[in-house]
């Protein structure tokens, strides 16, 4: 008898792919049994929200303005909140490009996950703020707490 070699080159590969096959089956086998409905939605809510304007003064600082009080909430001196000012410098870019000046707010909200959003009320652009770190967060938190609107 003689010893005959079988080729396999094209059996790997069929191999890989029904391993693959087994995979996703058992993967959706393990998801319907752990009641994983990928057709639910895991709705975000605002939970506490202030709508504000974002002003240059003459000496180049920022007034920071309530819309619905038009009270002054913050002056933010020249050369400070570097972070806040470089987030509203690419917002009002975007802005200028769609037509829009700054008397449209921006919406600074608190979601019920807890992050802090920045939302160009103008363009509709939402920035998720968590995402910078929690001192850059904190520069637009702030302006939350003084006398919050709840939506």
């Amino acid at each position: 008898m003689s010893d005959t070699k079988v080729q396999t080159s094209a059996s790997k590969p069929v191999l890989f792919i029904c391993a693959g096959v087994v995979a996703i089956v058992a993967m959706v086998g393990v998801a319907r049994l752990s009641g994983f409905d990928p057709t639910q939605s895991n709705e975000v809510t605002v939970v506490e929200s202030r709508d504000v304007l974002f002003l240059d003064t003459a000496k180049g600082g920022v007034s920071v303005i309530d819309n619905e009080s038009g009270n002054q909430l913050r002056e933010l001196a020249p050369g400070t909140n570097g972070f806040l000012r470089a987030t509203l410098r690419g917002l009002a870019k975007h802005r200028m490009t769609k037509g829009f000046g700054q008397d449209v707010p921006f919406r600074v909200a608190r979601t019920s996950t807890g992050m802090t959003q920045l939302t160009d009320l103008a363009t509709g652009r939402t920035i998720t703020l968590d995402a910078f770190g929690q001192t850059n967060t904190q520069v637009f938190a702030r302006l939350l707490s003084t006398g919050a609107n709840k939506p």
